[in-house]
C-alpha cells in the first residue's frame, strides 16, 4: 500500500530479508541499502500511480551484489526522460 511509512517499512522489511539470508554488511553496506530503497519508495509514493508498490530484492553473492526493484500498480509506463 502506498503510504507516508512505506519507505520506513521497506527499509525495515529491506534490513530483515539481508539478515535472514545471512548476507555480509558493514556501515557503509547498511547505509548504501537502506538509502536506495528509501529514495526509490519515496520517488514511487511521491510520483507513481496506483494504491499499490511492490518492492523486489534479489541477491548476487558471487558479485557481492543486490538489486532492488520499485514497481507501483499503474498499467501506464513511466515515460523515458
Amino acid at each position: 500500500m502506498r503510504a507516508d511509512t512505506s519507505a520506513a517499512i521497506s527499509r525495515r522489511r529491506l534490513l530483515a530479508l539481508v539478515s535472514a539470508w545471512h548476507l555480509p554488511k558493514d556501515e557503509d553496506s547498511h547505509l548504501a541499502m537502506t538509502t536506495v530503497v528509501s529514495e526509490l519508495v519515496t520517488n514511487a509514493v511521491s510520483h507513481g500511480a496506483g494504491d499499490l508498490l511492490t518492492v523486489t530484492v534479489r541477491a548476487d553473492i558471487g558479485r557481492s551484489r543486490l538489486l532492488i526493484e520499485v514497481h507501483d500498480s499503474s498499467p501506464v509506463p513511466t515515460p523515458e526522460p
